[in-house]
């Protein structure tokens, strides 16, 4: 039982570092130049959304797979 404790001790620990290691890049490979977002409602109940625009300027292809967008 002692050695299960112990296991579970030290991949806690193993994630915790990994989560504080994960940082935003300071210099990324583009320049945003400019960011708008929308809100819009459909005709039926519960339906709406949210649009986000964002342009930037960058000399290779960009991916974003996600954004970090309000504070929900």
């Amino acid at each position: 039982m002692k050695t299960i404790k112990i296991f579970a001790i030290l991949i806690t620990i193993q994630l915790l570092t990994q989560c504080a290691s994960a940082k935003f890049e300071e210099n990324p490979p583009f320049a945003i130049t400019s960011a708008i977002y929308n809100n819009w409602s459909g005709g039926q109940p519960g339906n709406s959304g949210i649009n986000v625009t964002i342009n930037y300027t960058s000399l290779y292809p960009v991916k974003f797979d996600s954004i970090y967008f309000f504070k929900k």
